[in-house]
This record gives structure tokens, sequence and C-alpha cells, in this order.
């Protein structure tokens, strides 16, 4: 089954812009939890012959999709 993947390459800027660092946002990340549904099975039978109560997603808060915030900052590597 193919699969979407979003790849960020990181490279330091020639000079540095912005000292509050670099920020990227990657969109409509399909939330793990639910599978994109926006609801997870609360309480569900426990031989699986009633429907299981739906309660609404604690991580995408029932939308379904994700947001990305990424904040790459500069320093110097002092561990040598």
């Amino acid at each position: 089954m193919s699969r979407k993947e979003q790849v960020l390459i990181i490279t330091p800027p020639m000079f540095e812009k912005d000292l509050n660092g670099e920020h990227f946002r990657f969109l409509d990340i399909i939330c793990p939890t639910c599978n994109g549904a926006g609801e997870v099975p609360q309480h569900g039978d426990f031989f699986g012959l009633e429907p299981a109560d739906m309660d609404i997603c604690q991580r995408c808060n029932g939308a379904g999709l994700l947001i990305a915030d990424v904040v790459v900052r500069w320093k110097p590597d002092e561990t040598v």
C-alpha cells in the first residue's frame, strides 16, 4: 500500500536570519490515534457483540487531522 510522506532536509543557512529559529509547518497529517475518523471507541462489549460507544479523539480534538510545527534553532556544538 502506498503512503504519503513529507521530508524535511536540514542544512544550516550561510547567515543567521532569525534568532528565534526556522519555522516549518506540515499540514493535513492523518491522526494515527483515530485514523482520521475523529472518534475513538470508549467502551466496548467484551465479546464485540454490541457497538462500542464513541468518544472524541483527544489527540486531534475530533478533526481527524494534525499539524506538525517544526522549529529548528542552530547553536554551536559544545561537545567537542
